[in-house]
């Protein structure tokens, strides 16, 4: 499993003074799977179990790991 936790500015408010930059997570699974998620509690910033996280997207390239020979 590969993670990469990363900001990103919000697309909610065009103003930068008021800007809340988004926290984002990129997870690689070792099945192929790539996933994004992020994160939207605003009324916490803590998250216990997964609350609070959504997937943005979610892909599959391959179905099995690939050998070298």
């Amino acid at each position: 499993m590969s993670l990469h936790l990363f900001m990103v500015p919000s697309m909610d408010s065009p103003s930068t003074s008021e800007r809340n930059d988004e926290l984002r997570l990129l997870c690689g699974y070792e099945n192929g799977g790539v996933t994004l998620w992020r994160f939207t509690r605003r009324d916490k910033r803590t998250s216990v179990e997964g609350v609070g996280w959504e997937v943005v997207w979610t892909v599959k390239q391959h179905a099995e790991a690939g050998a070298t020979m």
